[in-house]
């Protein structure tokens, strides 16, 4: 019998004489991204979410998630689980394989590829709503309402921008606007 814990831990169960536990765990890898250009774009856009925000608990969705760096940043610094979304395939792979080695995947943060226009997650789900995607290009490929329709309505915040070239645009959303 095969049981795994909430935890993560695996046991076997089988009738007979109870051998010596065998724990097997991958360290995981504290930085899977290389060190480049972007590590401190990356860096300092998540301290600065963070501070604009104040959100650190809940469930945060990362628009055009891309390799996975903002979402890493945010989940290194919070207690926040995160969903990135990213239309290319390629990008996705390369996302969820850096945030399993962090040992993060599928503990606090998954990756979806998804190309539409409209999300597949329930309406009010996210407390908060960032962007990769935004940040790198200056573009959103998601549109505002459907970004709306996800953010929690009270206390739920999307904070999109790019730094370098445009404000950041930190936006709580009353109730009354949706």
């Amino acid at each position: 019998l095969l049981v795994s814990t909430s935890e993560g831990a695996i046991c076997c169960f089988v009738p007979g004489e109870v051998e010596p536990e065998h724990v097997v765990r991958n360290a995981p890898n504290p930085s899977p991204y290389a060190e480049d250009d972007l590590s401190k774009v990356y860096a300092c856009a998540a301290d600065a979410i963070l501070k604009q925000t104040g959100v650190k608990k809940g469930y945060a969705l990362v628009l055009g998630c891309g390799e996975g760096r903002l979402a890493y940043e945010l989940a290194r610094r919070t207690d926040l689980n995160l969903i990135g979304v990213e239309r290319d395939p390629a990008k996705v792979a390369v996302a969820r394989a850096a945030l399993d080695a962090a040992g993060l995947y599928g503990v606090r943060v998954t990756v979806h590829e998804w190309n539409k226009d409209v999300l597949p997650y329930t309406s009010c789900l996210a407390n908060l709503i960032v962007s990769d995607e935004t940040l790198i290009t200056g573009t959103l490929s998601i549109p505002a309402k459907e970004v709306l329709r996800i953010l929690c309505p009270c206390g739920g915040v999307a904070c999109i921008g790019q730094p370098s070239r445009l404000p950041r645009k930190c936006l709580p959303i009353e109730p009354a606007a949706l």
